[in-house]
């Protein structure tokens, strides 16, 4: 199937982030379609996948993350868009 960035088309783009409440195994393989990747290694590896990203989101969820990006930093934490003034600051004020 090639690498990362043959899955990260403008396709994939335009699918993925205009479809957030699509999201689903459904979407993927309609995407993967519309690639032209194989199918079949395609819901191989979305198989293989499945419990790493459990415990990804598991672990999320513990820690409380609730976006991304997502950032600790000395122990306060961050969501989203967080400008670089703010962490240079805080990373200044850490030592």
């Amino acid at each position: 199937m090639g690498t990362f960035f043959d899955w990260f088309s403008p396709l994939f783009q335009y699918a993925l982030f205009t479809n957030q409440k699509q999201l689903g195994e459904a979407l993927y393989l309609n995407i993967a379609k519309n690639l032209n990747l194989d199918l079949s290694k395609f819901k191989r590896n979305l198989t293989l996948a499945a419990p790493a990203i459990t415990k990804d989101i598991q672990l999320a969820e513990k820690l409380g993350v609730s976006g991304t990006p997502f950032f600790v930093i000395n122990s306060p934490t961050f969501s989203g868009v967080v400008q670089l003034a703010d962490i240079e600051s805080i990373l200044t004020g850490a030592k």
